[in-house]
């Protein structure tokens, strides 16, 4: 990873580089994982105070991942072929509702 709360590079790419603190373990695991062609980074919305919590849905040609911190949210779209595998994984991992 780059500077602090940033990331390209490493099959992170489009429009966005920021990352919040609570997502950047997650795309660290996405980053290195072997079935994971891309990992593109959404935009960053305010939310209300609140726990931490991470959702996979599978979508055409991978899967949407939103990951939740203390009061911020982000859209991370990962493009594989293998989507119920990587799922699967992230839901052990990260314990993904």
């Amino acid at each position: 990873m780059g500077k602090k709360g940033h990331v390209s590079g490493g099959k992170v790419g489009g429009n966005h580089t920021t990352i919040i603190p609570a997502a950047e373990k997650l795309v660290k695991f996405l980053r290195k994982h072997r079935a994971v062609t891309n990992v593109a980074l959404g935009e960053i919305g305010q939310v209300g105070n609140g726990p931490f919590r991470v959702s996979v849905k599978e979508i055409t040609g991978g899967l949407e991942v939103k990951v939740r911190g203390t009061r911020t949210i982000q859209t991370i779209k990962v493009y594989t072929s293998q989507g119920t595998f990587v799922a699967r994984q992230l839901r052990r991992e990260f314990d993904v509702a």
